[in-house]
């Protein structure tokens, strides 16, 4: 009589995958097998981590697509605060003129002694 040798459908196979990990594990010798297990429980929070760091990533695109971007488009406040700066940088561009006009400033005297120099 001969002997038949087994064979596995799929369905055992995939049954048997997990188990076969268990089984490489179980011939090691305990100093490796910790190591083992040592490195396969930092690679598991290595992943762990970059999941969640990833998923606090997605939240925050999600809250500024979902709430920021559609607020910024229904109360815009960019054409006011355009001509706010504007109205401010004519004020100051006024002020700094007034200021460079007068006749005791350190401009006018400056330009004064220039003038004195050049056609003395």
């Amino acid at each position: 009589m001969s002997k038949k040798k087994p064979t596995l459908n799929d369905k055992t196979n995939q049954q048997l995958k997990g188990f076969e990990e268990v089984m490489d594990l179980v011939g090691l010798d305990p100093a490796s097998n910790s190591k083992a297990l040592k490195d396969n429980q930092i690679e598991d929070y290595e992943i762990y981590d970059f999941l969640e760091k990833e998923n606090q990533r997605l939240e925050k695109l999600d809250r500024f697509f979902s709430t920021q971007i559609p607020l910024e488009k229904k109360y815009s406040q960019t054409k006011g605060l355009i001509k706010k700066e504007i109205s401010e940088v004519g004020m100051i561009k006024d002020e700094l003129t007034m200021k460079l006009m007068h006749p005791t400033s350190d401009f006018q005297e400056f330009m004064d002694e220039l003038y004195k120099k050049a056609f003395s």
